[in-house]
């Protein structure tokens, strides 16, 4: 006697080859393997990296001293995109 499956959720059922969701039903017999694909790397962003340097050269070279002001906000939002990527791609590979 082959042994019943079945996962259930609050919106989802699937029991043996049958996939219930809302009001609708699903037959699955016919799949016979389902391939899980490794997430796209996302690559870092050239404009939030050419921020970080304008960023701090603007620091480091006060031609202008209102400058140093624009070349903190560089530097912030170019950390801050930078650590967002980072942070998606790590969370990523927990899903």
């Amino acid at each position: 006697m082959e042994e019943v499956k079945i996962i259930k959720t609050d919106n989802l059922q699937i029991e043996n080859n049958l996939i219930s969701f809302r009001n609708s039903v699903l037959q699955i017999s016919n799949i016979s393997q389902v391939d899980i694909a490794p997430v796209p790397k996302k690559k870092f962003s050239s404009n939030a990296i050419l921020a970080l340097i304008i960023g701090i050269l603007l620091l480091i070279i006060p031609v202008i001293p209102g400058l140093q002001m624009i070349g903190i906000m560089g530097i912030g939002c170019g950390f801050f995109t930078l650590f967002g990527i980072n942070y998606q791609v790590r969370m990523k590979k927990h899903i």
